[in-house]
């Protein structure tokens, strides 16, 4: 700053400058003091004291009720809060505002529950006999072999029992190969399959080449509406193989959407969520049954444990497995036993499915449909190289039956391939004057979306063909599940030793009504006046042939009733009708007979009437004295019936039964004036092979077997899609691989 004539300002600034300021400020109070107008108050002290009385009594007269006393009590002390607030030990959760100001990344979720399996309910269970479908014996390089059977006119169909047509079909090679040499006109030819689907259900990769990584593990595409593949195609009659079969069938429901229920509640989560169907992960199933014992408790024994190992050992023997007459949506691999290969006849719902899955059973244009589906999504996994789920962790009957519910879910393309069959389908109709409602695209969809959506129910099946014939069985059953709390953290778990347990366990179920398996032979006797010998009809299980048989025998005393005679036998394994030489057996033992006596009147006066009735004739009966296969003394009467489970049986039912079997297949009977090529295996360019046969050449009518075949530890056969020797008929030879 510059100086006046040697006189420093800012120095003056700096050293009273407080001064200036302060005499400022009393210049401004002084000139307002001068200025402001004062006058005196008009009011006089009296007034004033009025006024403050007025108040007084205002603030006397508003009480401080009771209620208004309590509420200020519970006014908190700010202060003794403020204290609280500033110890280290005070809980300041109750001072925290409702919304958190930092909000954690992961909200927290309740600790998972215990998982509750639930039990099958509705046993139901029958006995059953059915003529099985073999694998061959033999691994080597066949050639077929063509005979030369009856001709008989198309569509003639026997009149025959009841009782046949449930074991042997409507036509065993009548009215069902008819409909093999025209099924392939758009529903599809009555062979099996042939491809092969991806590795997964047994583990059957070969680690020396990763091409054996994709080996066949059972038929897959079949004929629709083009040519059909034979399981039994190029085999010589000595091949084939075929065994009549005794047992039980089981079934029960199992409450699927009451689960879906309980574990969705047990996890946590909305029943609409993809882990709850993950987490109902089946392992198998236990199954126990009581054998009847004599005396008043026949149900007072022990139950004995059955592995589904030992119920699936025919599965094991099957050729391939037939058609499902239920919905796929109710059926899963670890609790649905798969349908063994019938040689004759078919599955009926009686048999295989339950009483209260009336909604979901299948026509025969249903099954073809939904099995060429599931063939088609077998070609698709193929092309995309897709894997099946590991199914190591799973038992039941997972080795034989890949799921379909699981390869649907893989190949994740429904839409597409459901395309694709219409347009087969609408190819294969060409020709045909046959209709159908799934001619119909959107209904064809509504089929598939309803056969491959998770149901309510499913359908726990087995059968079991290991008991011992003559007995009476019940059983029942406890499902595994997989644990989804296995190895889960303890910290999210309500109880930690909910993560140690890897299989969970069901309830037993209700126990089955009786069933009673009959026993592999009958007898009757027809004459007991002979002391050395007695005549008996006998019935009896013809097993490798497939049907059964009866004739007249005669039996000596101390021997073992049976014995060998030549007569007319249906052979299925050989396609044929003649006469054979058969062994009847039984191990009953023949140890004495009683003729009747002759009864007079004068000896038995009251007697009379009967025996005036009974004037030329035997007035009682002549019996014999038999020790039967367990071990018990049992007098038998000419014309007497057998109990078979509770249910009598005569011999002119049996005999009717047995000559039932010959008349539905009396058109196997040799004729040499006959052409083969027009009957037996031959091309044909609409029907797929079909043959009058039924089945593509095999003289029991066999029908078409399922896509789904096959068994991962059982089966290594490998098929290529493309190979001629798939393309169904039998132009070929083949090789039966059964390692």
């Amino acid at each position: 700053m510059a100086k006046l004539r040697g006189f420093d300002f800012k120095a003056l600034l700096l050293n009273h400058g407080e001064k200036f300021g302060a005499g400022v400020i009393v210049l401004l109070g002084l000139t307002g003091l001068a200025t402001a107008s004062w006058s005196p108050s008009t009011k006089q002290p009296s007034n004033l004291k009025v006024v403050t009385e007025a108040t007084r009594s205002a603030w006397q007269a508003n009480a401080f009720t009771d209620d208004k006393k309590a509420a200020f009590a519970g006014t908190p002390d700010v202060l003794a809060l403020a204290e609280q607030m500033q110890s280290e030990a005070e809980d300041l959760e109750k001072f925290s505002t409702r919304n958190p100001w930092h909000p954690p990344i992961h909200l927290p979720r309740e600790r998972r529950a215990a998982i509750i399996v639930l039990a099958p309910t509705d046993p139901e269970s029958n006995a059953i006999s059915m003529v099985m479908a073999e694998k061959p014996d033999a691994e080597e390089e066949v050639v077929e072999e063509i005979t030369n059977p009856k001709k008989i006119d198309d569509g003639l169909e026997p009149e025959v029992g009841e009782e046949v047509k449930d074991i042997f079909g409507v036509a065993g090679g009548v009215a069902g190969g008819v409909a093999g040499g025209v099924a392939g006109r758009g529903l599809g030819g009555t062979g099996g399959g042939g491809g092969r689907f991806l590795l997964g259900m047994g583990g059957n990769r070969d680690k020396d080449d990763e091409e054996e990584a994709y080996q066949a593990t059972g038929y897959a595409a079949g004929g629709y509406g083009t040519e059909s593949y034979n399981p039994y195609g190029g085999m010589t009659s000595n091949d084939r193989k075929v065994r009549y079969h005794s047992g039980v069938s089981v079934r029960m429901i199992f409450p699927l959407l009451d689960q879906i229920r309980s574990v969705s509640q047990s996890l946590h989560l909305p029943q609409t969520d993809p882990q709850v169907t993950q987490a109902i992960d089946f392992n198998g199933f236990q199954i126990e049954r009581k054998k009847a014992v004599a005396g008043t408790a026949p149900w007072s024994g022990e139950w004995e444990s059955i592995s589904t190992d030992e119920i699936g050992e025919i599965l094991g023997k099957s050729l391939a497995y037939d058609l499902e007459v239920v919905n796929p949506s109710v059926t899963r691999s670890e609790l649905t036993m798969p349908l063994p290969r019938l040689a004759a006849g078919k599955w009926t719902l009686k048999n295989a499915s339950h009483s209260k899955l009336d909604d979901f059973k299948l026509d025969e244009e249903e099954q073809l449909l939904l099995d060429r589906y599931q063939a088609k999504l077998l070609e698709e996994a193929e092309k995309r190289k897709k894997m099946m789920p590991n199914q190591s962790r799973k038992a039941g009957f997972t080795q034989f039956m890949l799921n379909g519910s699981d390869l649907n879910r893989v190949v994740d393309d429904s839409t597409g391939v459901t395309d694709d069959l219409f347009e087969e389908m609408s190819q294969g109709k060409k020709d045909s004057k046959n209709k159908s409602k799934y001619d119909n695209k959107e209904e064809l969809k509504k089929l598939i979306n309803k056969s491959m959506s998770t149901g309510r129910v499913l359908l726990v099946r087995f059968m079991d063909f290991t008991c011992d014939r003559g007995n009476s069985y019940i059983y029942r059953v406890r499902l595994i599940m997989n644990n989804p709390n296995f190895n889960y953290p303890v910290d999210e778990l309500e109880q930690p030793d909910l993560a140690t347990q890897e299989k969970i366990f069901s309830d037993w179920s209700e126990p089955t009504a009786p069933a009673y398996v009959p026993q592999s032979y009958r007898y009757y006797a027809q004459r007991a006046d002979n002391l050395q010998s007695v005549k008996i009809g006998m019935f009896y299980e013809n097993e490798k042939a497939g049907t059964p048989v009866m004739a007249n025998l005669e039996v000596r005393v101390g021997s073992r009733i049976g014995g060998k005679l030549k007569m007319e036998v249906v052979d299925l394994s050989m396609s044929v009708l003649e006469a054979q030489e058969v062994e009847f057996k039984s191990p009953d033992l023949l140890a004495a007979i009683v003729p009747s006596i002759k009864l007079n009147s004068s000896d038995s006066p009251e007697l009379k009437s009967h025996i005036d009735a009974t004037r030329g004739r035997k007035q009682l009966s002549d019996r014999i004295t038999v020790v039967d296969s367990n071990g018990a003394i049992v007098t038998r009467y000419v014309g007497d019936s057998v109990s078979n489970g509770g249910q009598l049986r005569t011999e002119d039912q049996d005999s009717v039964f047995c000559q039932d079997i010959l008349k539905l297949y009396e058109h196997l009977k040799q004729e040499d004036t006959f052409a083969a090529g027009q009957i037996y295996n031959v091309d044909d360019e609409e029907g797929g092979g079909g043959g009058i046969m039924g089945g593509g050449g095999y003289g029991g009518g066999m029908s078409r077997g399922s896509a789904l075949s096959g068994g991962g530890k059982k089966s290594r056969r490998k098929i290529d899609l493309d190979d001629e020797s798939n393309a169904g008929g039998n132009k070929a030879r083949r090789k039966n691989d059964n390692r």
